[in-house]
């Protein structure tokens, strides 16, 4: 298939949600309107796999089953911290243009000096990679060298 009929997958926007019960702990079941598989005490932080049209959620966390979306207010999951996996350093002494799309045509929206660390969000394709910080937009994979590794600090007086 050529690349030109490609086109990258949607991103799956996972919610979490919190356990908003009166009095008795909300029953978690095996599938929607199932058998009880375990409660969550009020207050518990879940996270929604999917939403159903009947308001059953489909949840992942901390027990994999099924609630009622009546008992459970919904909000945007935290954003986990980059992993150093994610990070790399700019490699371009008059720095790194950052693009809002992978082309050289695309509108320069900022620029990142060199020895500046960037958070990859994956590996991208073309040569062009997309960050999601300092700046959130693409740049050119070839000016991207990975984070030298962090050390722990050496103690600056007397030890033991």
């Amino acid at each position: 298939v050529s690349e030109a009929y490609l086109q990258p997958c949607p991103t799956v926007k996972k919610e979490c949600g919190t356990v908003t019960t009166t009095g008795s702990d909300l029953i978690v079941r095996s599938t929607a309107g199932g058998p009880s598989i375990g409660t969550l005490k009020n207050g518990t932080e879940v996270k929604i796999e999917s939403i159903r049209a009947d308001g059953w959620l489909k949840i992942s966390e901390p027990i994999i089953g099924y609630v009622s979306g009546k008992y459970v207010k919904i909000k945007p999951c935290p954003t986990p911290p980059p992993s150093e996996e994610d990070c790399r350093q700019v490699s371009a002494p008059q720095g790194l243009n950052v693009r809002k799309s992978p082309s050289n045509d695309g509108e320069i929206i900022g620029i990142i000096a060199d020895g500046s660390k960037v958070t990859i969000v994956n590996r991208g394709s073309n040569g062009w990679v997309p960050i999601s910080a300092p700046l959130q937009g693409y740049v050119t994979g070839k000016y991207l060298i990975y984070c030298p590794e962090s050390k722990p600090e050496e103690p600056s007086g007397p030890v033991g």
